[in-house]
């Protein structure tokens, strides 16, 4: 709540006639809580902070290191203002006097001899009672709106919305408090809502401290914050109840069975696909046991929409409809924050009779993939790929020579598996593959020379290169 007036409304509200400001000018946004009337040496060690201090300078009749003192007790006060009645007893105002309000600013006023303390002393009161009457109406009309929008069944971006709105504040909100990682922004004033002690949200005031927060606007914010915790946790147990179904709806679905047609577009429109276009996407735990609810509630809250998951172990796969982008900005910051944790994303899938395949796919590529993040590309290298490894007799092939190739690099400190896969991934081209490399052409020739001996496979003849290009893919992967 407001309870104080600043000395700039003062003077808007015309609240002193007839006084002239000669100091103190950049004070104007004190806050005056309080008017004291100083008329004895001692009544600066009243002062509680935040007072329109009066005086005639009768006090300072008999003490004139007193008056020499006022402003720097002033400032030492935290007083908001000082209003001196000219021809009485404070005499002349010095240079030092204006100097020191202007340093410290604390405006000082001139009154008229024959202004009355008590007029003044009256009218600040219902100033202040009228301006704290305001606000409390202003706060129960925008308790109000919020209100109204909880119980219109609105979501949280409507309730964040009408925030802006009552507050004139740039807010926003930010689910799961972990994903913003080390990107909060100093300038921004973070409000954390917390459930059962745990912090699950963070409301943002963009370009704000604390601080700067009106009374008001603080209390449009917390009220708004109980809403958001109220919708939230309604929210947590639909979404724990549909996600019972959508497991069991998942495992019926991987269990091979064929599906009926009605029952495939009756999972369809319960789903919201609007068409069987989907992507598998694995997460699996390293060293850690962390929660798999804990990173489904995130994909639940952000994607806003439902999708496919079953547990596999201590791992997870999630099967979300097309349209959202597989490596997306969220799965990269769900990546960023959990650093024990490694994705994998199948190809585009069309029916839901393949989501086997697409459950394979992004097993596979999170198993074999050294990156945290990795995709099962659609291109013709990466299927064969898979396929290749399914024939025993094949995979041995492949491997021997890429292990040859791995014991020379170790033994010789050589680079020749990065050599190959430099030079196959700018098509073949000398120049452009030593450029990389940053080694002289007739050196990348020795190395591919070497590599066709070590092989036995010429890297000159296309077939003997379309091997040599898996044995490149396979060198990215971890296969053990």
């Amino acid at each position: 709540m407001e309870n104080y007036l600043t000395v700039r409304e003062l003077v808007d509200k015309n609240y002193i006639n007839k006084s002239t400001l000669i100091a103190g000018r950049d004070g104007l946004e004190n806050k005056a809580k309080n008017i004291l009337i100083l008329e004895t040496p001692d009544g600066m060690d009243w002062l509680k902070g935040n007072e329109l201090v009066l005086t005639a300078g009768y006090a300072f009749t008999s003490n004139e290191q007193y008056k020499e003192n006022l402003i720097k007790t002033a400032h030492e006060k935290n007083v908001a203002a000082i209003g001196i009645k000219v021809g009485r007893y404070f005499g002349s105002i010095s240079d030092e006097l204006i100097n020191e309000a202007n340093k410290y600013c604390i405006p000082v006023f001139l009154l008229e001899r024959e202004t009355v303390y008590s007029d003044l002393v009256n009218r600040f009161y219902d100033l202040l009672f009228n301006k704290v009457n305001d606000n409390i109406l202003n706060i129960l009309k925008s308790y109000y709106k919020l209100l109204s929008k909880q119980t219109d069944g609105v979501c949280m971006e409507e309730i964040i919305s009408e925030v802006r709105k009552l507050t004139g504040l740039d807010v926003c909100y930010e689910k799961f408090s972990e994903l913003l990682g080390n990107s909060m922004i100093k300038s921004n004033y973070y409000i954390p809502l917390k459930h059962r002690g745990y912090i699950f949200a963070y409301l943002i005031v963009k370009g704000k401290n604390k601080e700067d927060l009106t009374d008001f606007q603080e209390s449009c914010i917390n009220y708004a914050i109980s809403l958001l915790k109220n919708i939230v946790i309604s929210e947590q147990n639909i979404l724990l109840a549909q996600s019972a179904n959508n497991r069991i709806i998942t495992e019926i679905l991987l269990s091979g069975q064929k599906l009926d047609e009605r029952f495939r577009d009756s999972i369809l429109s319960y789903m919201g696909w609007y068409e069987e276009s989907y992507y598998a996407i694995y997460f699996k735990w390293l060293n850690s046991r962390e929660s798999n609810s804990r990173i489904r509630q995130i994909m639940e809250f952000s994607l806003n929409e439902k999708f496919l998951f079953t547990e596999d172990g201590n791992n997870m796969v999630t099967f979300v409809f097309s349209k959202n982008d597989p490596i997306s900005d969220l799965i990269k910051r769900i990546a960023a924050t959990y650093k024990d944790l490694k994705i994998g994303v199948s190809t585009l899938k069309n029916r839901l009779e393949n989501i086997n395949q697409a459950y394979k796919e992004a097993c596979n590529i999170c198993n074999i993939s050294k990156e945290q993040v990795d995709t099962l590309d659609n291109s013709v290298n990466f299927k064969i790929l898979l396929e290749i490894l399914e024939n025993e007799e094949m995979k041995l092939y492949l491997f021997d020579i890429l292990e040859k190739l791995k014991n020379y690099d170790d033994e010789h400190n050589a680079e020749l598996l990065n050599t190959l896969s430099t030079y196959i991934r700018n098509n073949l081209s000398k120049k452009e593959s030593s450029e990389k490399l940053h080694i002289h052409v007739e050196t990348l020739r020795y190395r591919l020379l070497r590599i066709s001996k070590i092989t036995g496979l010429d890297t000159s003849r296309l077939d003997d290169l379309f091997i040599l290009k898996l044995i490149s893919h396979l060198s990215i992967y971890d296969f053990s």
